[in-house]
């Protein structure tokens, strides 16, 4: 059984609840949405139709480092990236709807303001999926910043509610709401086990935005962490604990004595709460470690688990939950190229060993791939050498058989 059912160990992947809310939004976009896809499909058709948006580039002297790049209308990322490449050639558009009257899908100067609007709302999401998404940092403590990042972005909103962008916002809200209440609490456990924040940065981020509602919900934190610590500590005494593993002649139940049993639970209790008391209340009284971008939080919890063991062991399993399955489901989405019906033969332990290696080369670093593959190819040329090697041997053996 797993400590709190489990419960803290399964949540929402936080890819999938950003998407579901951008969707929410985006749909309300449509027609602004599909004058930019037309716009940019529309210079993409031909290569006569880019060498003209060429020529009007160089002529408005853009120089921003992109090209414009056609959506996946299922995928709000893209369509973020599109919008937000599109309105920096916004004059080139302009331009290319007076040069080519064939070009009827210019965006008006309301679309290109909520463009603009639309870029900045989806930059919080888009900054917050890749940060959740990343596969060489535990995510799990960082997923609370970064929902907190989209809370306070689509608080900050403020449009007429008959508008386009005020009806996208007012759709997100509701969509950001109903999985905060479902997730909130959940989120807060990782940050606590965070040295740099602790419980002292949820009392304060609370209490600045709910008010009289937060001590209610600190409370209810307090409780779900403190028992979840009382569950690794027993996991704790019923295994490494030197304290629980017997030799203590007071501690042992005499037959003799019927109240043997009661003074072993009462030592026992109260070994539990001084365990409690010395380590859960030593580490959230200390006030937070400075915050640095090159903090590690697993070298951290590592180096003081002598001073924290059950707190290191639940931050050991507690982080290791990523906040996205982006990462692992983007590693196994190449199981069809590698399983192809051409290659249809290979075993179940081939097929995971394919996969898992590319995944640990991709997540190496260029440097180690480039090493990887020369040593890849040197081998290879051995292997040949070895073959043409055996294959002289033969031939010399052959020869000596025939004149025999």
């Amino acid at each position: 059984m797993l400590p709190g059912s489990g419960k803290l160990f399964h949540h929402r992947c936080a890819a999938h609840v950003i998407n579901l809310i951008c969707q929410a939004g985006l749909n309300f976009l449509g027609p602004v949405i599909n004058m930019m896809r037309e716009s940019v499909k529309y210079v993409l058709s031909s290569p006569s139709r880019k060498e003209k948006f060429q020529e009007i580039v160089e002529q408005h002297g853009v120089s921003c480092g992109r090209t414009p790049s056609l959506d996946v209308p299922t995928r709000w990322n893209s369509t973020y990236m599109m919008i937000d490449i599109a309105k920096e050639y916004r004059g080139v558009f302009d331009s290319l709807a007076i040069q080519d009257k064939q070009y009827t899908f210019k965006p008006s100067f309301e679309d290109w303001e909520n463009a603009e609007d639309v870029c900045r709302l989806l930059k919080v999401f888009y900054e917050a999926t890749n940060v959740i998404s990343g596969t060489k940092y535990p995510t799990a403590n960082l997923y609370f910043h970064e929902m907190w990042k989209v809370k306070l972005t689509l608080e900050q909103q403020h449009y007429e509610e008959d508008s386009e962008m005020g009806t996208t916002v007012k759709y997100m809200k509701r969509k950001f709401r109903r999985y905060w209440k479902m997730t909130w609490l959940s989120l807060c456990i990782p940050v606590i086990l965070d040295p740099q924040f602790k419980l002292k940065y949820i009392e304060f981020r609370f209490g600045l935005e709910f008010g009289n509602e937060a001590a209610a919900m600190i409370a209810k934190i307090k409780n779900v962490f403190q028992g979840l610590f009382k569950e690794y500590l027993q996991l704790n005494d019923n295994g490494s604990d030197p304290m629980s593993q017997g030799g203590d002649d007071d501690m042992a139940i005499s037959g003799e004595d019927p109240m043997a049993d009661w003074d072993q639970h009462v030592t026992l209790t109260a070994r539990s709460t001084n365990l409690d008391s010395t380590e859960l209340d030593s580490y959230l009284s200390k006030v937070p470690i400075i915050r640095s971008d090159q903090f590690n939080i697993l070298a951290w919890w590592q180096t003081n688990s002598g001073e924290y063991p059950t707190l290191s062991r639940m931050a050991a399993d507690i982080l290791a939950a990523p906040a996205s399955a982006v990462a692992s489901e983007s590693a196994f989405s190449t199981g069809k190229r590698v399983l192809s019906d051409f290659r249809s033969r290979m075993t179940a332990t081939t097929l995971e060993a394919l996969v898992c290696l590319q995944d640990w080369i991709r997540a190496t670093g260029k440097a180690i791939r480039h090493k990887f593959l020369l040593c890849f190819l040197l081998m290879l040329q051995v292997y040949k050498f070895l073959l043409l090697f055996l294959q002289l041997i033969l031939d010399v053996a052959w020869l000596q058989f025939m004149t025999l």
